[in-house]
């Protein structure tokens, strides 16, 4: 009797066509999530707050789902027509489609043959496929990052000679930078003291110009002292 219930229920969701299944509404309640319920009272809870029932669409029914994307790598939390999902697979919302679906690369140990997308938190291991696909994703950001870091580093040979097989590393451009910086400085260093000692010399040349004025001055002044003193001693 129950074999024929499943066989019934199987028939059933093979009737409903895609046009059926697909939703335009869904994609607008859909949302990614860190992580779906994975109990009765969290499917409860979250179903509540997420309010399907109070949405208006026009699809044939408007359900809480939480259920991993066509990708794996992420949880998304969508309010969808249940299917029925058939294969000991776990259920996806395809955003293309707008609808829920079997993911036929997820294969679930637990799963029974036949389910309703709608219970899809009784069969927790299909989220850890996202964990799966995150672990990958992060190790081959970090060797990427890591292989980057190596090429930007590592130290460039040239060859001396095509039939020897030693070779010598290129100066790299930080040498090139601290060797300009240091004759720039040697430079600027010499620029200013030939500036100070050319400042000096005319300083130099100023005062014995200012000394030389002074004195014919003086000269001049004594000899016109002594002119007038002759002038009055004939008077």
């Amino acid at each position: 009797m129950i074999t024929i219930l499943v066989v019934l229920k199987i028939i059933c969701g093979l009737v409903s066509t895609n046009d059926e299944a697909s939703c335009p509404e869904s994609i607008l309640s859909a949302v990614y999530l860190e992580s779906c319920p994975r109990t009765v009272d969290e499917w409860r809870e979250a179903g509540n707050r997420k309010n399907c029932k109070q949405i208006a669409h026009s699809c044939k029914s408007f359900e809480y789902h939480c259920v991993i994307n066509a990708w794996k790598n992420g949880t998304v939390e969508v309010c969808a027509p249940s299917q029925l999902i058939i294969g000991k697979v776990c259920a996806e919302f395809n955003f293309g489609g707008n609808r829920i679906q079997r993911n036929d690369n997820t294969k679930c140990q637990k799963c029974p043959e036949v389910y309703n997308s709608s219970d899809a938190y009784r069969y927790p291991e299909c989220y850890d496929y996202v964990k799966s696909t995150e672990k990958i994703n992060k190790s081959q950001s970090t060797k990427q990052s890591i292989d980057v870091s190596s090429d930007s580093y590592t130290t460039r040979y040239v060859s001396i000679s095509s039939h020897e097989n030693v070779s010598f590393p290129v100066e790299t451009n930080l040498s090139v930078v601290i060797g300009l910086s240091i004759t720039a400085v040697i430079v600027l260093i010499f620029l200013i003291t030939l500036l100070v000692f050319l400042c000096i010399g005319r300083c130099r040349q100023q005062t014995e110009q200012n000394q030389q004025t002074q004195g014919c001055s003086r000269v001049v002044q004594s000899s016109k002292s002594y002119e007038e003193s002759n002038m009055i001693a004939e008077v």
